[in-house]
């Protein structure tokens, strides 16, 4: 990772240009006094992947360098990724039957500690593009199988979810979640969605099966974490721990 500071006399900016290990460039204006109390304040001990703090204000309008990868956080022992997966088709398997049908936009959350994954969240929201979340975004209930209602935790089944080093790891672990095969174990009409006329799991599979777009009126509120601005904040306090 390659980090180019330029310092102006003009208004007492700088241009600060980041070139990280898979060459994708990240580049933005910030004040000087803020340059230098981030420099005060960093360790070198984790590193903020795939931009440096003075950015994270504007993390979410950067284009990752790796796909639906918003934030990464890693160092010799962990590595951390926030996720967003856009609203649109995608195969759903239910025991045994193949769904095409919308899916909302996604925001995915994995942790890995020592290769093996250590914890996972999968919620919602309605935007339709990364550009649209604020950190006023609220935040919903994944509505299909195999993740919690309440909590966002994902369950992986009998996947074995180790050999997760890198941030390209756990986005092969994002998609193995949507190839594998979901059952109706964690799914509650009322608070995974809302159940109106569908009356079971497998009823409204086959409604949305009809659709070409996500009918956001049907998510639920979170009850684990309200709004993206809350997910942010959950995952910086978790890395100055």
């Amino acid at each position: 990772m390659e980090i180019e500071i330029k310092i102006s006399d003009i208004k007492s900016l700088c241009h600060i240009k980041l070139i990280d290990d898979d060459n994708a460039v990240f580049e933005k204006e910030v004040r000087l006094d803020d340059l230098i109390a981030t420099f005060r304040s960093e360790t070198t001990e984790e590193h903020y992947y795939p931009v440096p703090k003075i950015l994270r204000q504007t993390l979410l309008k950067e284009k990752p360098n790796i796909e639906g990868l918003v934030i990464g956080i890693r160092n010799s022992s962990l590595v951390k990724g926030l996720f967003f997966i856009p609203a649109g088709i995608r195969y759903l398997n239910f025991a045994g039957e193949q769904f095409s049908l919308p899916y909302p936009s996604i925001l995915m959350y994995l942790v890995a500690y020592a290769g093996s994954l250590h914890s996972s969240y999968c919620y919602t929201v309605k935007e339709q593009t990364l550009e649209g979340l604020t950190e006023e975004t609220q935040i919903y209930a994944f509505p299909f199988g195999n993740v919690c209602p309440k909590t966002g935790k994902i369950c992986w089944g009998n996947n074995s979810m180790t050999s997760l080093w890198e941030f390209r790891d756990l986005h092969n672990a994002v998609i193995r979640f949507f190839s594998s095969e979901s059952n109706s174990d964690y799914v509650h009409p009322g608070e995974s969605y809302v159940a109106g006329r569908s009356k079971s799991y497998p009823d409204l599979l086959r409604k949305l099966s009809t659709l070409k777009k996500f009918p956001n009126r049907i998510l639920i509120p979170s009850k684990a974490v309200k709004t993206v601005g809350a997910l942010l904040e959950q995952i910086e306090v978790e890395r100055r721990d």
